[in-house]
């Protein structure tokens, strides 16, 4: 398997979250696995949180709604 390359980066992201329920936010590894719980936090009907490449490697996040 050949190897991926990955540019380093970050980037805040804020999406709009009016439903009930508690929030998670996992980064995943290019094959989906989880890498590690992302803090967040919750402002005015929005969820933010900082997509890090540098500090996990990610190739994706998952964000949950749990009732």
């Amino acid at each position: 398997m050949d190897p991926y390359l990955l540019r380093k980066g970050k980037a805040e992201i804020s999406l709009k979250n009016s439903a009930k329920g508690v929030v998670r936010i996992r980064a995943l590894d290019v094959n989906g696995a989880v890498l590690a719980e992302i803090p967040f936090r919750e402002s005015k009907g929005s969820v933010i949180f900082t997509a890090d490449t540098d500090q996990y490697g990610a190739m994706a996040y998952e964000l949950l709604r749990i009732p």
